[in-house]
């Protein structure tokens, strides 16, 4: 599955991270490089096939690439897709400095690695999330004192994941309304439905939502719509008006100028844009 172990004996060296937002529709591009990638994306959608192995990354998903492994993009990814991506180094590589623990000689130095979540998804208000975007800040920064530090930041940022499925919280009320909401998609927004499955009063599953995921069901549910849409329209020969009936509209008018308003532009011109996307650098 070409995970990727990180070592309590080594930290991992950046090579570069940042931030990108992606102006027009794109194809990941096809490399081997000699790093592992962190990829996470907070909005839109991006495709990568790593070998054989297909990935879809919506927002909130992150991904983990391993060195030395070719990773391509067989779909177009939308335009105004963005992500946060961390290029790293991790042991066993060349030229990566090894600690050694000063300790008794009767002693055997404390040395373990375990792997990273290959695929998982994050709240854009978790630790984790935080973490990302201030190492990118810092990263941006170029100050010779934050630099020192980047590669225990990442160390830091990185270690939780390692444990992330023994030591992971249960799923929030918000979270399980996220669940729902993507799961729904293909359907129209339903108050009462989500008061039956969650068995709260809508007004109180609107504010917790709210409050902990910084939109509005509503908004959330229409953009998982807008971007099953946007995948239907990318990877389908289903008509415009299919795609509507197939997520619930029944006015076919109706469901392009909510994807206008989404996407600003048709249906028919989205599809269009995606058949020939340019391959952005920096990816």
């Amino acid at each position: 599955m070409n995970e990727v172990y990180l070592s309590s004996a080594v930290l991992p060296v950046i090579c570069g991270c940042g931030a990108l937002t992606a102006n027009e529709p794109f194809y990941h591009a096809d490399r081997t490089v000699g790093f592992n990638v962190l990829i996470y994306v907070t909005e839109g959608c991006i495709y990568v096939t790593e070998e054989e192995t297909d990935y879809e990354l919506k927002a909130g998903d992150m991904l983990f690439l391993k060195s030395g492994v070719r990773h391509y993009g067989k779909h177009p990814c939308p335009r105004g897709t963005s992500w946060y991506y961390i290029h790293f180094k991790l042991s066993g590589q060349e030229g990566l400095p090894r600690f050694e623990f000063k300790r008794p000689p009767q002693y055997e130095p404390l040395e373990y690695s375990a792997p990273l979540p290959k695929f998982t998804g994050i709240s854009e208000y978790s630790d984790t999330a935080q973490a990302i975007r201030a190492l990118t800040a810092r990263f941006a920064d170029g100050d010779k004192m934050s630099g020192w530090l980047l590669n225990s930041e990442l160390y830091a940022l990185l270690s939780p994941l390692c444990f992330s499925g023994a030591l992971s919280r249960p799923p929030s009320t918000a979270d399980k309304a996220e669940e729902y909401l993507r799961a729904h998609c293909r359907e129209s927004f339903s108050a009462s439905l989500l008061e039956r499955e969650l068995h709260l009063s809508y007004k109180r599953l609107a504010a917790v939502f709210k409050v902990e995921k910084g939109v509005t069901m509503q908004r959330y549910h229409n953009r998982c719509r807008m971007e099953e849409a946007a995948r239907l329209l990318r990877n389908t020969l289903m008509s415009v008006g299919e795609i509507a009936g197939e997520l619930g509209f029944e006015d076919m008018l109706y469901f392009s100028r909510r994807f206008r308003a989404y996407y600003a532009q048709s249906p028919t011109a989205y599809r269009k844009s995606s058949l020939n996307p340019p391959i952005p650098d920096g990816i």
